[in-house]
């Protein structure tokens, strides 16, 4: 099995904005105070993280980042606040 994830945050234009929005409050409040949430809620945290894993197989993603460790889910996120420049091919 691949141990290699990529996460990919949806476009503008995707539908389904405010239910992002929702999952990503909810994941964000389970990863700042984990026991403070339910079993349930923090399958929801999980959930929303596999679902941006860019991995056809969601079930092989949800066991890849289930091994993860704290810091390599910190660094998993870190790569979806990298935004690349747009580069003006006319400057």
């Amino acid at each position: 099995m691949d141990k290699t994830i990529e996460l990919k945050l949806p476009g503008p234009s995707d539908k389904g904005f405010f239910r992002f929005l929702r999952q990503q409050a909810m994941f964000l409040s389970v990863m700042g105070s984990p026991a403070s949430h339910s079993p349930s809620e923090v399958d929801e945290a999980l959930d929303w993280l596999v679902s941006l894993a860019v991995m056809a197989d969601k079930k092989a993603a949800r066991k890849v980042i289930e091994d993860l460790s704290a810091d390599q889910i910190s660094e998993l996120l870190k790569t979806l606040s990298k935004v690349e420049p747009e580069i003006d091919p006319n400057s």
